[in-house]
């Protein structure tokens, strides 16, 4: 699936289009969020039929209803503030270096490079006017976070796993990209979940 990232118009509403029209229509699809895209998957499964959502080191839509708190630990820590902010209303990372640093920090040399050069311009129009989630789907959720977190912060993911879904997300070693950096533990680890999740909700 190709992500409407670099369009200054596109909404969270559009990131779930272009996911929903690219799976298949099993109902039992497990949705990963990653970082970004846990703002995404919900809904995605307002659209279509979905088995789980999985939040990883993701961020998460406020829900109208949900619980307050005063005082949670911030979602981000001022990592992002070497991005470039560009004359369209994007931003970007200026080099290899600054993006490793938050997103790649426990990764070979190689997968840091391959990963960066993959990178394309977030536009940030899409956070402008957002309202929490009137409805949500009725899909069982999971959430994992990274210890060594320096995108989202981990003490935030354990937070809102809590307050919001009443659930203890899983924590693994590692940074913000276990896909690159751990890929055996984290798919283990995926698996066992949705055996465990989906095998309870059927």
């Amino acid at each position: 699936m190709d992500m409407p990232s670099d369009q200054h118009d596109a909404t969270f509403a559009d990131y779930a289009e272009a996911v929903a029209s690219a799976l298949p229509p099993n109902p039992n699809v497990v949705l990963v969020g990653h970082s970004l895209a846990g703002m995404v998957i919900p809904l995605v499964a307002l659209r279509r039929p979905a088995g789980l959502l999985i939040f990883l080191c993701a961020l998460i839509p406020d829900r109208r209803g949900d619980p307050q708190d005063h005082g949670p630990p911030q979602h981000l820590d001022g990592t992002f503030d070497g991005l470039v902010h560009h004359q369209d209303g994007s931003h970007s990372w200026p080099d290899l270096h600054s993006a490793t640093q938050i997103l790649y920090q426990d990764c070979s040399l190689d997968l840091a490079e391959s990963a960066f050069a993959r990178l394309r311009r977030q536009q940030t129009a899409l956070w402008d006017g957002l309202r929490p989630m009137d409805r949500w789907p009725d899909v069982p959720v999971a959430s994992l976070h990274c210890e060594d977190d320096r995108a989202v912060n981990p003490s935030w993911s354990k937070w809102v796993a809590q307050r919001r879904f009443g659930i203890e997300s899983i924590e693994l070693p590692g940074g913000h990209s276990p896909m690159l950096s751990r890929p055996a533990l984290l798919a283990e680890t995926l698996a066992s979940i949705a055996d465990d999740r989906l095998a309870i909700s059927s």
